[in-house]
């Protein structure tokens, strides 16, 4: 899978308790962050296009059955952020899981 508004996993491995996943290094700093500095309200524009991007990278992950179920400021990433033109990226896939047809997922 890949999509520029999702941090790309780059290469996993497992132990016999644990399943590690590398992903890309991402600079730049979260939504949480820039929340906390007020950075959106520099911008109504930039507002509706982060949110349009993030929406658009959680319907992909649906698309492929793919379900964030601990989606957070924390965990989406924005690139580039202090010249506005940023990329959101969805990471942190700690508690996803993947759904087959028919399925759901509770709590």
């Amino acid at each position: 899978m890949s999509h520029n508004n999702i941090v790309r996993l780059l290469d996993h491995f497992d132990s016999r308790d644990y399943l590690y996943m590398c992903f890309e290094y991402n600079n730049g700093c979260t939504l949480a962050e820039l929340i906390q500095a007020d950075f959106f309200l520099q911008n109504e524009l930039i507002v509706r296009e982060f949110a349009y991007k993030v929406a658009i990278g959680l319907e992909y992950l649906h698309d492929n059955g793919i379900v964030l179920r601990n989606m957070s400021p924390k965990q989406i990433y924005y690139t580039n952020a202090t010249e506005g033109k940023g990329v959101p990226r969805l990471s942190k896939f700690n508690k996803a899981v993947i759904l087959g047809p028919g399925e759901v997922t509770y709590g």
